[in-house]
């Protein structure tokens, strides 16, 4: 059933003068099997019915964390990944036709995103192998504008953004001179 999973990924990132940032991300999943399988078996390659582990790592040093998930799902865990970061997990069942919202909140301390320059916003996409590609934004609130950002920014005023697939390694920057 994954095959007929879409999902989009929605990143929020509030940075703080301090270096300091709020993160939100919402992550929504459509079980597109709604014409594939069948809809009474609950196992096996004849089912629709999509049964979901569902993992948000979290950066090293964040606070605060919360993941709102679909009604019936697992009850949400936190738990080490085994290199070095804490992951939300939970699991839930989504039937054919059916979307699902999943949001995870977070707060990382004074300092993350400061260099001696002004403040360096760095994130790095990763993706899973999955057959169809994420669907992703990021939407970057800085406390300043003049700054710069690598080519797959869209830059204005005090606010980046950046929309894509997530389909490949790649690592995106935004920097912002000190004030």
């Amino acid at each position: 059933v994954d095959i007929y999973s879409k999902r989009d990924l929605a990143i929020k990132v509030d940075v703080a003068a301090d270096g300091s940032a709020r993160v939100r991300q919402a992550l929504t999943v459509h079980n597109g099997a709604e014409e594939h399988g069948n809809d009474s078996d609950t196992i096996g390659y004849l089912t629709n019915l999509s049964v979901n582990d569902w993992l948000f790592g979290l950066p090293v040093g964040a606070t605060d964390p919360r993941l709102r998930a679909p009604s019936g799902s697992e009850k949400v865990t936190e738990h080490p990944d085994g290199f070095g970061h804490q992951v939300l997990a939970t699991t839930g069942e989504l039937p054919a036709g059916d979307t699902a919202e999943l949001v995870t909140e977070y707060s990382l301390p004074a300092g993350t995103f400061t260099t001696p320059e002004g403040l360096e916003y760095r994130t790095y996409l990763n993706p899973q192998p999955l057959q169809n590609p994420i669907n992703m934004t990021i939407d970057v609130q800085l406390p300043s504008g003049g700054c710069n950002a690598g080519p797959e920014w869209n830059v204005s005023g005090d606010s980046a953004a950046f929309t894509g697939e997530l389909a490949r390694t790649e690592q995106l920057w935004i920097r912002c001179p000190a004030s």
